[in-house]
């Protein structure tokens, strides 16, 4: 009798509730809801990089093939054209300024051409150029060598000192002159010089480099 009783019941009861309720509940739900959700997120990103990605190319391309076009052309005009503020100004090259006094009084008198110099040498004349040190003969190199310390009120200057193609005599015999001899000649000649446009040498022509005696600007 105590056999029978323990045999019975557990063959019924284990077996019917493990073969239906995991079975249907698990398999029912994974199979429809993963196969919708990514089906579903496929079609969204692929609508989106299609088109974007294509438009933004094109209409970035375009924009920058025109702007380099036109950007070349202006510096061809501005030799020609260059805008003017305060007043021009000619750097001589042997005019004096005043470097410094000494502790006994005594005055140091320096011209643009030794200013020059030192700046073509890579020399700092920051301290030379900021000085405010004056007589009433001699001004401080800021009023004096206003090219080369670039305290010009103007954005049109000219050094003295520069060359330019000047005239070409016979096929090859090219010439040159510098603006401060240019500005001493005849107004004839000055138009003449300041006429070409185009240089034959490496010396550029004297509309560019001597801006005020060509009165360019």
């Amino acid at each position: 009798a105590s056999t029978g009783a323990p045999t019975s019941s557990p063959s019924v009861s284990p077996t019917a509730s493990p073969s239906v309720s995991p079975t249907g509940a698990p398999t029912s739900s994974p199979s429809v809801s993963p196969t919708a959700s990514p089906v579903a997120s496929t079609g969204s990103p692929t609508s989106s990089p299609s088109v974007s990605p294509t438009a933004s190319p094109v209409a970035s391309t375009g924009a920058p093939s025109s702007s380099p076009t036109a950007s070349p052309v202006a510096p061809t005009k501005a030799p020609t054209k260059a805008p003017t503020s305060g007043s021009p100004c000619i750097e001589r090259t042997f005019s004096n300024f005043l470097l410094k006094r000494t502790n006994r009084g005594a005055l140091k008198i320096k011209n643009c051409k030794y200013l020059q110099r030192l700046k073509n040498q890579g020399k700092n004349i920051t301290n030379i150029c900021a000085s405010t040190a004056s007589t009433d003969k001699f001004k401080p190199a800021k009023d004096v060598c206003q090219v080369t310390c670039g305290t010009c009120s103007s954005n049109c200057v000219e050094l003295g000192s520069a060359t330019a193609y000047w005239i070409t005599f016979g096929k090859k015999n090219h010439k040159t002159t510098k603006c401060e001899w240019l500005a001493n000649k005849s107004a004839e000649a000055q138009e003449k010089a300041c006429a070409f446009d185009e240089s034959p040498i490496k010396k550029d022509v004297a509309k560019v480099v001597c801006p005020v005696t060509c009165k360019q600007c």
